[in-house]
């Protein structure tokens, strides 16, 4: 059911199996934007999913798994408009790279070589 919703309503879509910041990156690269994560958004995201939970009980910090960990299997895209029952953690604006609250993140992740 999802992979039909992001079809009609997506403009760029990946997965962010080599970590969230990266793989954005190659995103906002491509199109010529700047993405602006949204810090409330990104935990209200990552206490629903149970990261904050599991972070703490490990001792790791959970902004630092959601924004850089890989792995995670999961797709974020970018639409005019967020369609129902989609997560909005931040948006689309001019410039380049991503960032968090509006301070450039440096691009961190996976690397395969």
């Amino acid at each position: 059911a999802w992979a039909n919703i992001v079809l009609r309503s997506a403009s760029a879509a990946i997965d962010i199996s080599d970590g969230l910041v990266q793989d954005l990156s190659h995103v906002a690269k491509a199109s010529g934007v700047s993405l602006d994560l949204q810090a409330s958004k990104l935990f209200a995201y990552a206490e629903q999913t149970g990261l904050v939970k599991l972070a703490a009980d490990h001792k790791l910090d959970w902004r630092e798994l959601l924004l850089t960990s890989g792995e995670d299997y999961a797709t974020v895209f970018t639409a005019k408009k967020a369609p129902k029952g989609a997560i909005v953690i931040g948006t689309i604006a001019t410039g380049a790279g991503v960032k968090l609250d509006g301070m450039k993140l440096s691009r961190r992740g996976f690397r395969h070589f």
